[in-house]
């Protein structure tokens, strides 16, 4: 059978990385496809556009005074005045506890990706927000999209997949819902407080998940470059070592090693397995030539995304 080209194999369904990056491409496509559709509406007043006075009047019908304080509470999530102070916490505490740098960057990138997008559709489309008197609170700029909406989706679900990295999926299902939740507040809260249209807010949170999907699907194929196509044994397996490679015995040592480009540093690396009582006996694992022992244990942008743990012994990566 042939081996798929390099390129290819990034989207081989096989394996955690593939699966992930064909998702995300899949996802990014549509909600790219969904922001042209209601940006078509918006600058044509058409469409969904049609509907949102009828959304707005509604709410504004609906209001009430204990929902009004929570809404403007709750509003807060979805601005920069949170989320970059919890963005910089989160990231800060992974910089300096464990020596990692990638989730502040990647929640970083999400945010300010973000923001730069909206403010130039923003600029583009200039939409009229509601009419002032159904305000609550002040706003300035243009209406579509959300800036609130974007930034919440494109923040709220870099965080899930940085905190999910390596958890079960309970924890993964719970942190991507408690994100949802909080993006799809917000977006209502918009509306709510008179500040954003219906398609405003729609606008947004398409924009945002594009983005987020982007930034993911670079990480992931800049990652699998490092892999040199190369394809590990499934886990679980007693090799958990490019079948086509047989561990070499280092002459006058008790370990044996083989060498091979797994990516999870970006370089190539060698398969350490010392001699022992059993296959899970005596330290095991994969080291980068020339580099210390901690550099071998940092985890790399792609397994932040994929969550993908390889297998400890006998020939565990990382």
């Amino acid at each position: 059978m042939m081996e798929p080209a390099a390129g290819s194999r990034r989207f081989v369904p096989q394996t955690p990385r593939g699966r992930w990056l064909t998702f995300t491409v899949s996802a990014g496509a549509l909600a790219a496809l969904a922001f042209g559709v209601v940006a078509r509406d918006v600058a044509g007043h058409d469409g969904m556009a049609v509907h949102d006075p009828h959304v707005t009047a509604w709410m504004v019908a609906h209001r009430t005074e204990w929902l009004t304080s929570v809404l403007r509470v709750v509003t807060w999530l979805g601005s920069a005045a949170v989320i970059v102070p919890l963005g910089a916490i989160v990231g800060g505490f992974f910089v300096l506890r464990r020596r990692r740098w990638q989730p502040l960057a990647l929640l970083a990138a999400a945010v300010a990706g973000a923001v730069g997008l909206y403010n130039i559709v923003k600029s583009l489309i200039g939409r009229p927000r509601p009419p002032p008197a159904i305000w609550i609170g002040h706003y300035s700029g243009a209406a579509f999209p959300s800036g609130h909406a974007a930034q919440s989706v494109a923040f709220y679900a870099m965080l899930a997949i940085v905190l999910g990295a390596g958890r079960s999926p309970r924890v993964k299902t719970v942190l991507w819902s408690v994100a949802a939740l909080v993006a799809l507040v917000v977006g209502g809260s918009r509306i709510y407080l008179g500040a954003h249209w219906l398609t405003d807010v729609l606008g947004g949170y398409a924009l945002g998940a594009s983005w987020v999907a982007i930034v993911v699907i670079v990480v992931l194929a800049v990652s699998s470059r490092g892999t040199g196509g190369v394809k590990l044994a499934a886990p679980g397996n007693e090799s958990r070592r490019p079948a086509a490679q047989t561990p070499i015995d280092e002459p006058g040592t008790d370990a044996s090693t083989v060498p091979h480009g797994c990516g999870l540093t970006g370089g190539h690396h060698t398969w350490v397995r010392r001699a022992g009582p059993s296959s899970r006996a005596g330290p095991t694992g994969c080291h980068v030539p020339g580099a210390g022992e901690s550099s071998a244990r940092r985890m790399p942008p792609a397994l932040l995304i994929t969550g993908h743990l390889p297998a400890m012994p006998p020939y565990p990566c990382c």
